[in-house]
């Protein structure tokens, strides 16, 4: 699978995880658990994007500012996953909970329509298969790693 289609099925995965930990028919505490493993997968989705991913695009000029507004964003999902593991009070949970799901979603498709489109015209079918190979082998060694 090449690197695009890899984090766009990434990225349907948290949109439904997202979906999942919103409907309210979970009690308060499943919500927090859901968004526990939910968290973990964020983390590593961007540790991942930000390791193997930019890397191989910071360094063609078209590309530079649309990476540098995504990394910006990502460092402050993590800041906000932070903060919402801290939250106590279950309505002001909710309230951050769907600030970060509003902003993750945007980030997504940012990342689906600004940059997906410049890096598919930019780079050939063989160096998307070897993004996406080295993109699911973090992905397996960081799950290992936990």
């Amino acid at each position: 699978m090449n690197a695009v289609d890899f984090l766009i099925k990434e990225h349907n995965k948290i949109r439904k995880a997202f979906a999942e930990i919103s409907n309210k028919v979970h009690r308060d505490l499943t919500k927090r658990e859901m968004f526990e493993a939910l968290s973990h997968e964020l983390v590593r989705h961007e540790t991942m994007e930000q390791e193997v991913w930019y890397p191989k695009l910071k360094t063609n000029e078209k590309l530079r500012d649309v990476i540098k507004h995504l990394v910006f964003e990502e460092k402050t999902a993590a800041k906000a996953i932070k903060e919402i593991k801290k939250i106590k009070i279950q309505e002001a949970w909710e309230e951050k909970f769907l600030k970060l799901k509003k902003d993750v979603e945007h980030h997504a498709t940012e990342e689906e329509t600004k940059l997906f489109p410049k890096v598919e015209r930019l780079l050939n079918e063989a160096e998307l298969n070897r993004i996406g190979k080295e993109l699911r082998e973090f992905k397996l060694e960081f799950e290992e790693a936990r």
